[in-house]
């Protein structure tokens, strides 16, 4: 039932909604690397799911029986109450107090659900996990929430995307963070280097007389978009001149 605030007459209105009601949705966690939610994965989950019950096909009633009319609202799952107050009588419509709103009566209740039409199962389901998902992303599972009532439809599953961190990126939107640390040497002379990629490591020339905290970016080297797998973010790395705490020379090469 649906309440309606307000007054008609003296009477308080009662939108009747006993007709078919869809299940609630539910909502389940899934830990995954860093690594698979980079390039997407298959999971499988095992949740509890609600299905109709098979033995009464969900009337909740035991077999060979059916639920009576309510004796107390007579079906309409309403009932009028007369209450005095200080402006006079008072009379207001409310969910029935003995079928709780169903206008019917289950007096033999089925054994298999106890009454409820539905029975909980647990089901093994596949999650494809799309490549980029960030974390805190869901993943919606059509019909596989609780259970609808009086034929109406299932809730949906929501699988809730946590992602363990990486050792190695940091994600912000699609683009991906990683720190690289090169010797003073390579800084001041400049150098070839390794830099690490969720694809590989990647060869990069830096620059002679590259300052601490220099940042270089590596387009198309980040997450990809879990919307649209053709498109990624970038990478963008710090480098970091890790200068030694003693050293006894420091021999540079001779330049003609």
């Amino acid at each position: 039932y649906e309440i309606l605030i307000g007054l008609v007459g003296s009477e308080m209105c009662i939108r009747d909604r006993r007709g078919p009601q869809r299940g609630s949705d539910l909502q389940v966690n899934l830990t995954i690397s860093f690594e698979e939610s980079m390039f997407g994965c298959k999971k499988e989950i095992t949740v509890p799911v609600s299905e109709k019950c098979s033995e009464c096909n969900g009337s909740g009633a035991k077999e060979g029986t059916t639920a009576e009319t309510c004796p107390n609202c007579h079906g309409s799952g309403q009932e009028r109450v007369t209450t005095r107050t200080p402006f006079g009588m008072a009379q207001t419509v409310r969910t029935c107090s003995q079928c709780g709103g169903e206008g019917k009566i289950i007096k033999e209740k089925c054994p298999k659900c106890g009454g409820k039409g539905s029975v909980t199962t647990k089901k093994t389901i596949t999650v494809d996990i799309p490549k980029g998902i960030a974390h805190g992303q869901s993943i919606r599972k059509k019909g596989y929430g609780s259970a609808g009532t009086k034929g109406g439809a299932n809730g949906d599953l929501f699988i809730q995307i946590l992602v363990t961190p990486s050792k190695q990126f940091q994600r912000q939107g699609n683009d991906l963070y990683t720190d690289v640390a090169i010797n003073i040497v390579q800084a001041t002379l400049g150098a070839e280097i390794n830099i690490p990629t969720i694809d590989g490591d990647e060869l990069y020339t830096i620059k002679p007389g590259t300052q601490p905290g220099t940042k270089v970016t590596l387009r198309g080297k980040g997450a990809y978009n879990v919307r649209n797998d053709k498109a990624r973010g970038n990478l963008i790395v710090t480098l970091n001149v890790v200068i030694p705490v003693s050293y006894t020379r420091l021999t540079l090469p001779t330049i003609a």
